[in-house]
């Protein structure tokens, strides 16, 4: 079982096409149900990002790779009831989107002490992207309401200057100069990631099961601009997950499937499993 550390306050293919907003009640944020996030080969922070009134969230941090995981306890008087997002700045600094309190609302959770010592920033979250706590369906990309982007939002990740959505028929991604959501594939992924420091036709990764040519999990990269309406595959991971998570960091992307941690040090070719 992991230690546990108790944190206080202190300070048939056709081209991509752009996707009208959906109204349509069917997502909230309990459609996020685990969330992985990495700075580099070592360190990560995983979630489950639990149900608010309902499922408490659980946040374990690693900083050896994987081999073992911290459990953190969030300080009780902050009230956290669920966590739809999730960032690894530094080994020492992550940011979650949070609903926190009684009523449940949107706010970001911080620690820059590993763990330590976390507080509540609702004043940043302008800076985030995450499903509407309204439950319609709807994503707020750095804090303005942007409508659903599917009437079946799964997933929402990002980085400063790209938002992208796994649906359950495809991924889109938002498209600041014209404010919409425009469809990049509608292929079903089982998660989805977005890297820091991208490279071209690769700027949104999806993992992906059952797929021809991989016995396991595919993990294949999009151009954000919906040129590579296929994908291309990037690699395949030696196992088969009923659940997924996937994150890029630097010089590293790591798969969260089912119980297993898997690490792959060179863009997704070969994998260490934890």
């Amino acid at each position: 079982m992991p230690d546990a550390v108790i944190g206080s306050p202190s300070p048939s293919l056709q081209q991509p096409a752009p996707i009208t907003p959906t109204p349509t009640p069917t997502t909230s944020l309990t459609s996020v149900s685990r969330l992985i996030s990495a700075v580099d080969g070592s360190a990560a922070v995983r979630v489950s990002s639990g149900s608010c009134g309902v499922i408490p969230p659980s946040v374990e941090l690693t900083v050896d790779g994987g081999e073992t995981w911290t459990l953190i306890v969030l300080p009780p008087d902050l009230s956290i009831g669920q966590v739809s997002a999730a960032h690894m700045v530094t080994a020492d600094q992550v940011d979650l989107v949070v609903l926190a309190g009684v009523d449940c609302r949107p706010s970001v959770l911080s620690t820059f002490t590993g763990g330590q010592f976390w507080e509540l920033y609702p004043d940043r979250l302008g800076s985030f992207s995450y499903f509407d706590p309204s439950g319609d369906g709807g994503v707020d990309v750095e804090g303005a309401a942007m409508g659903a982007p599917c009437p079946d939002a799964l997933e929402v990740v990002q980085r400063p200057d790209l938002t992208a959505v796994r649906c359950s028929d495809g991924i889109a991604v938002f498209n600041p100069q014209t404010s919409r959501w425009e469809g990049i594939t509608p292929r079903v992924a089982a998660a989805v990631a977005v890297p820091a420091v991208p490279t071209p036709g690769a700027e949104v990764l999806a993992a992906f099961s059952d797929q021809s040519g991989c016995e396991g999990t595919s993990v294949d990269g999009f151009a954000a601009d919906g040129s590579t309406f296929s994908g291309d595959r990037l690699g395949c991971a030696p196992i088969a997950a009923s659940f997924t998570s996937l994150a890029s960091a630097s010089g590293a992307l790591w798969l969260w499937a089912d119980d297993a941690i898997l690490v792959s040090a060179d863009n997704g070719v070969t994998w260490i499993r934890h």
